[in-house]
């Protein structure tokens, strides 16, 4: 059976249900609806919803179909009139039964309602400078686990051998957390160009004011007049609409319930926007569609290009201004800490934002060679975790992020970037004075060449005047 692409929208008495099915047989279908269980089946299509509020099957329900657009609308009546439906746009955990257990992951969920509530209850501490635990290992002794959430261990050691660019470590399999971020700073340190850095702040200025001067297009979302604080975001405003494509990604992900220990919710978060920087950094330099965006974002992530985990917030933005600065295109101070204003953005749009972000990385990863494997081990899952997540987690850390941009200076990057941009300055101010030097010596050559040109004139002009007077005495003689 196939599982159509599918819509919801709501008024204060229905949910409505919009099913796309181009090859159905009208006279086969049926539909089921009762409470959060929404079920339509119409061969070869075979849909099944677990709502978040409750509908009932009265003499007010209804079922069309709409032959211009190969759909079927079905009119749920609300049991809770005026009640509202959230999370109507999240498809993949519409299609995930509630308290599913996930065998596969060695995950029991219990009672999903409750541990649903719990999450979305719980406050994330993003000032708390957290210590990575001793005790939690993956199943591969003195190594640590990658991926999302940490759960996995192993996978690069055959991958490596065919792929040996896609991580900027050596055997990541057998080292420990602390041995990657070791290994992570000296090869930011020695892959750091200061000639391209300087380049890119003097030279390059044109370039790098045209990437600044960009404009996300999902600004058009937002009504509210600054960037900081909370923004008024129209949530139903085209630009956050999914289109067909994403839907059937959406429908594509596996339809499971992802689970993370509260001890390490934090570092995921942290993971979140890490890989949200590379997407924003690729979108607002190299555009849409780029050969390079995969390459890009795995390249400034480095949760994927160095398995990190972070513990603060700070550590997140230095690292990724760090990498920013080592690896891409155009290397600029300005244009890191605008990327990271736009990861800002995207956490404060929502679940809709960070999803069509997610999405748009994914058939990015797939055609860069090797890099498919950043979609099974991070992408996939947090794209299905996303839509479980509360507003206010996603908000939180928005804001924490742009405390730390509000004071990190160029000092804490540890790149010499101050006495580089000094260094260059005096080289520039004294080749400056070399210039009027060299610009006064040659103004004064051209003023003796001009006096010396002068004297000879005036000397021809006495000599003639000398010819045509003994010329003109003679004359008087005859």
């Amino acid at each position: 059976m196939l599982t159509p692409r599918f819509s919801l929208s709501q008024t204060e008495e229905f949910l409505t249900v919009t099913i796309y099915a181009p090859f159905t047989h009208i006279d086969q279908t049926e539909i089921f609806m009762d409470e959060c269980d929404f079920r339509f089946f119409s061969k070869p299509y075979y849909l099944r919803l677990h709502l978040p509020g409750p509908v009932t099957e009265s003499e007010a329900a209804s079922g069309s179909w709409d032959a211009d657009s190969s759909s079927f609308v079905v009119k749920c009546p609300k049991v809770n009139v005026g009640e509202e439906f959230v999370g109507l746009d999240m498809l993949t955990q519409l299609l995930t039964p509630k308290g599913e257990t996930e065998v596969r992951n060695k995950v029991e969920v219990i009672g999903g309602d409750d541990e649903n509530s719990d999450e979305e209850d719980e406050e994330v501490d993003w000032y708390y400078e957290q210590k990575l635990p001793e005790d939690e290992k993956s199943p591969v002794i003195g190594c640590d686990g990658y991926g999302f959430a940490f759960k996995h261990s192993g996978v690069y050691k055959s991958l490596l051998a065919e792929f040996g660019e896609i991580v900027d470590l050596v055997d990541p399999d057998n080292m420990t957390q602390g041995e990657r971020e070791e290994a992570r700073k000296e090869k930011e340190l020695s892959d750091f160009n200061s000639d391209h850095y300087l380049c890119d702040l003097y030279d390059s200025v044109d370039e790098v004011e045209e990437c600044l001067a960009f404009q996300s297009p999902l600004l058009a979302c937002v009504s509210s007049p600054g960037m900081s604080g909370p923004l008024t975001v129209d949530r139903v405003h085209p630009c956050l609409s999914f289109t067909a494509t994403e839907q059937e990604q959406l429908l594509s992900l596996p339809t499971k319930q992802v689970v993370v220990p509260s001890s390490i919710l934090p570092s995921v978060h942290l993971g979140l926007a890490d890989i949200l920087y590379g997407h924003s950094y690729s979108t607002r330099v190299l555009g849409q569609d780029c050969v390079e965006t995969g390459w890009c974002c795995a390249k400034l992530s480095s949760s994927l290009s160095c398995l990190a985990r972070f513990t603060s917030p700070k550590q997140l933005v230095v690292t990724g201004i760090r990498r920013a600065l080592s690896y891409p295109l155009y290397r600029h101070w300005d244009l890191a800490i605008a990327t990271w204003r736009d990861v800002v953005l995207l956490l404060k749009l929502g679940k809709a934002a960070i999803l069509k972000s997610l999405l748009s990385i994914m058939p990015a990863m797939n055609s860069t060679p090797g890099h498919y494997i950043f979609n099974q081990l991070y992408l996939s899952d947090y794209t299905i975790w996303v839509q479980t997540l509360p507003e206010s987690h996603m908000v939180a850390l928005a804001e924490a992020i742009e405390r730390v941009l509000d004071k990190v200076t160029k000092e804490e990057i540890g790149l010499d970037l101050c006495e580089l941009e000094e260094a260059a300055l005096l080289t520039i101010q004294e080749e400056e004075e070399e210039h009027t030097v060299n610009s006064l010596v040659q103004g004064i050559n051209n003023v003796k060449v001009s006096e010396g040109q002068d004297s000879d004139d005036d000397s021809e002009d006495d000599e003639t005047t000398s010819d045509d007077s003994d010329d003109s005495d003679d004359s008087l003689e005859e």
